[in-house]
């Protein structure tokens, strides 16, 4: 494993984390996703946001 993420340039971790991804969904695991949070837990209302502008 070591050898294989240092050919693809990644630290051993990470190529840890994507075996570990791989494993439980497949290829379609390891497709890019966003980083941002799943939910805003302080954001203003719509109509708020209508106002200010």
């Amino acid at each position: 494993m070591v050898d294989a993420a240092s050919a693809a340039g990644i630290s051993k971790r990470t190529a840890f984390k994507w075996l570990a991804r791989f494993r439980a969904g497949g290829e379609a695991a390891l497709d890019d996703r966003s980083n941002a949070p799943h939910r805003i837990r302080h954001k203003l209302p719509d109509q708020t946001i209508e106002e200010i502008k």
